[in-house]
């Protein structure tokens, strides 16, 4: 790997100097195959090891900045350095030079919406032997997971998928509302996807689609999320919000002429099942005039018939 100094920044003649620097990869990597005392190593989400790559000589060290037009790079350690890893060079977001030791990972290099909802993730990855087949989308706190398929062109990959219809037991539904990391089972273990740095800023804005709004992300620095939440109006988001329309729209309805319906709600909205359905396929068989309508928290499960489903 060699590192030179960018053409636009060369200084007037007699007052700078160019450079060329060699880091020897093999000797970058601090967990080498086998891990402390022999024991296998295993990478997790945040297994990112930063060096301080500096220029020393007469004066002591100086910190190296990065032109705008040197693009970030990844280089993989050599195997008998370490299985599995990779050598990262990129900016931080003061200018510096960045050097990052860590497992190898599937980088994002951008992301965009379709007009049919679809979110299509599109980057490389240095491990030049391993090419994983799909992503794991998982929620947090819940052992909720996805799988996202992943297509390749050489180092490069392209994962597509639409959160607002997403296959769940026979049917499609919108990821359930909360945080969804998105993960890659590499030959080092489960990591992060993680977003190019200067990728980051053009992540596109928050999407809606039917009954909820996905918006991407990043945590801990540059590991993709994906936020999914019910859509709300502007007059129905916020506690406060809420409070008004329980105290200035309800007791307009609660006056309002009752109408014939039947209303189904099973566990808080949560599930499609127990008694009320029952009761709910019963009147279906039995073909009534009936209108029906179920309660549903999150948009989180399918009614069969000609219900009408509603948003808590």
């Amino acid at each position: 790997m060699t590192l030179r100094q960018a053409a636009v920044l060369r200084m007037a003649e007699g007052t700078g100097f160019d450079f060329t620097a060699r880091l020897p990869l093999k000797f970058l990597a601090s967990v080498p195959d086998g891990g402390p005392n022999g024991a296998q190593y295993g990478a997790h989400l945040r297994d990112a090891i930063d060096w301080d790559i500096r220029l020393t000589g007469e004066g002591g060290p100086l910190r190296l900045t990065v032109a705008s037009n040197v693009k970030p790079a990844r280089f993989a350690l050599p195997e008998s350095a370490g299985r599995g890893r990779e050598f990262a060079v990129s900016r931080t977001a003061f200018g510096n030079l960045r050097g990052v030791e860590r497992s190898c990972r599937p980088v994002v290099t951008g992301a965009e919406w379709d007009a049919n909802g679809l979110l299509a993730l599109t980057g490389d990855l240095a491990d030049p032997d391993h090419r994983p087949d799909h992503f794991v989308l998982r929620r947090r706190r819940s052992g909720d997971e996805h799988r996202v398929p992943v297509s390749w062109e050489g180092n490069r990959f392209t994962a597509a998928f639409a959160p607002a219809t997403m296959p769940v037991f026979g049917t499609d539904l919108p990821l359930s509302s909360g945080t969804w990391d998105l993960l890659a089972r590499t030959r080092a273990g489960e990591v992060a996807v993680v977003v190019e740095r200067e990728a980051i800023p053009s992540l596109p804005d928050r999407h809606r689609a039917g009954t909820h709004e996905f918006e991407v992300g990043v945590h801990q620095i540059d590991a993709l999320m994906l936020h999914s939440r019910v859509s709300l109006e502007d007059d129905e988001r916020s506690g406060h919000a809420q409070t008004l329309l329980q105290q200035r729209d309800y007791s307009v309805y609660l006056r309002s002429p009752l109408a014939d319906m039947v209303v189904f709600s099973s566990y808080n909205g949560s599930q499609y099942s127990c008694s009320p359905r029952a009761v709910y396929e019963e009147l279906i068989r039995r073909d009534t005039d009936l209108e029906c309508v179920w309660v549903s928290q999150d948009d989180q499960f399918a009614v069969d018939g000609k219900a009408t489903t509603v948003l808590a």
